[in-house]
């Protein structure tokens, strides 16, 4: 089997793949976060669409989700004896979410957000990041940044990266981007 490099890292835990198949989520993050809460969640949220699209019985609603296969347990021991050597040496199991990778976004868009967002100390790092190759956004649709200087919008941190990177409804704005285009 393909060994696992980290793809993002969020408050819960740090996103796993491969450059094929599916995607986990491993509990190794905030100790007050739920992966189980998760993955519950992402299932309403998939039933709801259902619901919505078998009511509707159009394809007017085009709200892409992906796919949140499994939920594993550290007792699961059939599991976690397949896959453990996919993690690097020092992992033990943990609570685990499988779902649908998403893929990154292409280079042209790479390349704009860290273009338009990347602060510029940082951007030919950014640039030649072998982990920013995996860029993906959070869009934030209704929410709007806060901190404006001289009428621009501008973030506090230094830090940059594209996993898992929050996109704002004024980024969105100021790239011309609409939801369509996230589809």
């Amino acid at each position: 089997m393909a060994k696992l490099h980290t793809i993002g890292r969020g408050a819960c835990g740090t996103l796993w793949a491969s450059e094929t198949g599916p995607a986990y989520k491993r509990e190794d993050g905030n100790p007050t976060r739920s992966l189980q809460n998760d993955f519950e969640m992402h299932n309403r949220v998939l039933e709801s669409r259902r619901t919505l699209m078998n009511l509707k019985k159009s394809s007017q609603v085009q709200i892409q989700i992906p796919s949140c296969h499994n939920f594993f347990e550290p007792e699961n021991k059939e599991w976690w004896a397949t896959n453990l050597e996919r993690f690097p040496q020092r992992y033990t199991p943990c609570n685990m979410i499988e779902a649908q990778r998403i893929p990154p976004l292409g280079e042209s868009t790479r390349h704009l957000l860290i273009q338009t967002f990347c602060p510029d100390e940082i951007r030919q790092k950014i640039i030649n990041s072998e982990p920013d190759r995996d860029c993906l956004i959070r869009p934030y649709l209704g929410r709007r940044r806060t901190h404006t200087r001289d009428s621009k919008t501008f973030s506090r941190f230094k830090a940059f990266s594209l996993r898992n990177y929050p996109l704002h409804e004024d980024q969105l704005d100021e790239l011309a981007i609409t939801g369509d285009d996230l589809q």
